[in-house]
């Protein structure tokens, strides 16, 4: 959260977890400035990961509504590469962090 704050004032922040992280996890999460949105962990018909078409869905929505923001997705996995390029051959800015 710092690192995205360090490039400029947050518009949007969003978090995407489990239901269960979202009953231990909310309100420490909530003093940070960030919004849990809680993801069934239910597979979808083609094996994607529920939580990442959640992240994807997300900042397709926040680029459709302002794309002049730079889009932010943190992740350990690299699961969002290509969402990345497409946002980039959309004209949306994003980048990758990634919080260890």
């Amino acid at each position: 959260v710092s690192t995205a704050r360090s490039l400029g004032p947050l518009r949007h922040a969003l978090c995407f977890a489990a239901p269960h992280i979202a009953r231990t996890w909310g309100e420490d999460l909530d003093r940070l400035g960030l919004e849990l949105r809680a993801v069934e962990r239910a597979g979808t018909a083609r094996g994607d990961e529920p939580n990442d078409l959640a992240i994807c869905s997300a900042a397709d929505s926040i680029a459709a509504e302002s794309p002049e923001l730079l889009i932010a997705i943190a992740s350990k996995d690299r699961d969002f590469i290509e969402h990345h390029r497409e946002l980039k051959l959309r004209g949306v800015q994003s980048i990758a962090l990634v919080p260890y």
